[in-house]
């Protein structure tokens, strides 16, 4: 759920100019780092961050400059950071 909220708010408000939370500050972002060491050992949990990352840079050049090229990156990143939560939830689930 916060990530469709975050796209959201990132697709409402792009081109406006105003920037997004870090990956740090957003609701996922805060969850992986209080649990950072707790799941630092899985691999796929430490894979998770980069994807992460694309997500909130791509957001964040969408934000400035609201192209098609930009929407398109954010896609490509957040289908990106999906796959890598559902690789990490079958991961922790088995």
């Amino acid at each position: 759920m916060d990530h469709a909220n975050f796209l959201r708010r990132a697709m409402s408000e792009a081109g406006k100019k105003k920037g997004v939370v870090s990956h740090k500050e957003c609701a996922f972002g805060k969850w992986y780092l209080e649990n950072k060491e707790k799941y630092s050992h899985i691999p796929e949990f430490v894979a998770i961050d980069h994807p992460h990352r694309l997500v909130h840079q791509a957001a964040e050049k969408l934000s400035y400059d609201c192209t098609v090229k930009n929407i398109e990156e954010l896609i490509k990143s957040s289908s990106s950071i999906l796959e890598s939560f559902i690789v990490f939830a079958r991961k922790i689930a088995s």
